[in-house]
């Protein structure tokens, strides 16, 4: 039997970044967290190692560079996938706020 409990996080819809499900305290592989940028910003280039991840974007446009694709624009209600070990970024598109969840988990090999 799974000693974890179903819990329910709110999202606060303020400040760059919030923790929304801690892989090992809180799930087994899931890590997830959500995301607000201003207009112009971005996160910064980064691969999540060993990691796939999904982008779910709440409000805003997103224009996402993914090494070695196509570079994705998207807007709310739209979910991204990213394969692990694949450097990317997002960045803010738009002229309003960007605000996106991530949810990422281990890749099994």
């Amino acid at each position: 039997m799974n000693a974890r409990k179903p819990f329910l996080t709110r999202i606060r819809g303020s400040g760059k970044f919030q923790r929304l499900l801690e892989r090992g305290a809180q799930s087994t592989n899931l890590k997830s967290g959500s995301v607000i940028l201003a207009p112009g910003k971005s996160v910064g280039s980064h691969v999540t190692e060993g990691k796939e991840e999904i982008l779910i974007i709440l409000k805003g446009q997103a224009e996402i560079t993914i090494e070695g694709h196509r570079t994705i624009r998207a807007r709310r209600f739209s979910a991204i996938y990213i394969p692990d070990e694949v450097r990317h970024d997002v960045r803010n598109s738009g002229t309003a706020v960007l605000h996106y969840v991530y949810v990422v988990t281990p890749v099994r090999r």
